[in-house]
């Protein structure tokens, strides 16, 4: 078939030649773009890897991009989130200590506040996790009653 002027074709011999088996359903599909444009089924073929190598491209470069991002999560945020509940457990544990010598002792005064702080912590994180819930379409009616001690 005769190679049609207004399309962009390489050089016949430039490259290495590739002798495969494609399916029977894409081979109809270069035969037919081949007969549209007045060029070969080879031809075809060529021009559509060539369309395809940049988007092959793009999706490597992503990939990476997903990788890089998973290197950063392991070496920097899951030492800070550790890093971040040890010293919440400090503080809980600082809170406590102060809370008993506050209450001067009262057991039972210690155990209701350190219940209502607890209840306190419970509430923000149930409140957070809500957010993110919204965020993603998953909401739920929000029956908080806010930070209340």
């Amino acid at each position: 078939m005769g190679q049609n002027t207004n399309r962009k074709t390489t050089d016949r011999h430039n490259g290495k030649q590739l002798n495969l088996w494609v399916p029977d359903a894409f081979f109809d599909l270069l035969q037919a773009r081949a007969s549209r444009n007045h060029t070969s089924a080879g031809t075809e073929a060529r021009i559509l890897m060539e369309a395809g190598l940049p988007q092959i491209e793009k999706l490597d470069d992503i990939r990476e991009a997903m990788i890089d991002l998973m290197r950063y999560f392991e070496l920097h945020l899951e030492p800070l989130a550790f890093i971040a509940a040890m010293d919440a457990s400090f503080g809980a544990e600082s809170w406590r200590y102060q809370l008993l010598t506050a209450t001067q002792g009262d057991v039972q005064k210690m155990k209701e506040i350190d219940q209502k702080l607890r209840d306190r912590a419970k509430r923000r994180i149930q409140r957070k996790l809500r957010e993110l819930d919204v965020v993603n379409g998953d909401a739920e009616g929000d029956d908080d009653d806010g930070d209340q001690n």
